[in-house]
């Protein structure tokens, strides 16, 4: 089974936080309220996808590079 994490979401698709796969970039995510269990959506992504645009928990706005954004991983 497949690790799916941000950039494997559609504009507008909702899926929960499970964990980071970078335990450096996962706390300074927590830092910014990035949690597990937390949901997540996709607002929208750059032309070449280097920038991801989300949701957290319906109320703040994050941009996410794509490195970032390939370390969170969600729920199937």
């Amino acid at each position: 089974m497949a690790v799916k994490n941000i950039t494997n979401l559609r504009k507008g698709e909702i899926s929960s936080i499970q964990n980071f796969t970078d335990k450096i970039l996962g706390s300074k995510l927590i830092s910014m309220g990035i949690l597990p269990n937390a949901s997540v959506e996709l607002m929208r992504k750059t032309l070449f996808g280097s920038t991801y645009y989300v949701r957290v928990n319906n109320c703040c706005n994050i941009a996410l590079r794509k490195q970032e954004a390939l370390s969170i991983i969600i729920s199937e």
